[in-house]
């Protein structure tokens, strides 16, 4: 099975599997988000933290859960913009490792768009940076397919590309996705980073579940994202 189709069927078990569904709200973690929010000064009017422990940007509506089973919410980014404070945002999640690095990764960027930006422009550029951080990046096809039936070509999911890339850091293989689109005037980015390939999967592994929502995580993010932004 290719990589997009994989994980097109991963995250249609996501989407029904109870054991793959979002936790329900701790007030640890909702406290703890809070704290980090806080501790952040840029952060301050831009994001805003939920009762459930979900975090809001405030300008885009972009809802970042309070965490994902596989990966904890550890961090906000917020990046210096002409447009201005706020319009360049991002919300990090991790599964860390024992050596200071991390298993997994996740990143869900929102950037004020410029009024000619599309899908096929955002792509490019992030695709290029993504190609300058890691030059030995080895394209491995698109995610999964937008649109396969041709009936909403207009909408932000039929419009979206995607492509997922083998890579290498510190002498392992990890497996790096991308997911771009363009909906209410901001652009929505879906980095994810894990160890191993799309199909190395040892179903009777100890942490296989977590290996399974590693292929999941991005591209369940990317349609948390769009039920989001703009609203």
């Amino acid at each position: 099975m290719r990589p997009g189709y994989l994980t097109a069927f991963l995250l249609s078990l996501a989407l029904v599997s109870p054991a793959l569904a979002a936790d329900a709200p701790d007030p640890a973690v909702t406290a703890k988000n809070r704290e980090m929010i806080a501790g952040t000064p840029q952060a301050a009017g831009v994001f805003v933290v939920q009762d459930d422990g979900a975090i809001r940007h405030v300008q885009s509506g972009l809802i970042c859960p309070a965490r994902y089973p596989n990966v904890t919410f550890y961090d906000v980014q917020v990046y210096p913009s002409d447009a201005g404070l706020g319009t360049d945002v991002g919300c990090d999640y991790r599964r860390a490792d024992d050596k200071g690095g991390a298993w997994s990764k996740l990143t869900i960027f929102v950037t004020k768009a410029a009024p000619d930006t599309t899908a096929d422009s955002a792509f490019e550029r992030y695709q290029k940076e993504l190609m300058q951080a890691t030059p030995d990046a080895a394209p491995l096809g698109p995610a999964f397919a937008n649109d396969p039936n041709g009936k909403h070509p207009d909408s932000p999911l039929a419009k979206a590309r995607s492509e997922e890339y083998r890579v290498t850091l510190n002498g392992a293989v990890y497996t790096s996705l991308l997911i771009v689109t363009v909906k209410a005037g901001w652009t929505i980015e879906i980095r994810a980073t894990y160890i191993g390939s799309p199909t190395a999967i040892n179903s009777a592994r100890e942490g296989a579940q977590l290996e399974i929502g590693d292929r999941i995580v991005g591209v369940r993010a990317f349609v948390d994202a769009l039920g989001t932004v703009g609203q």
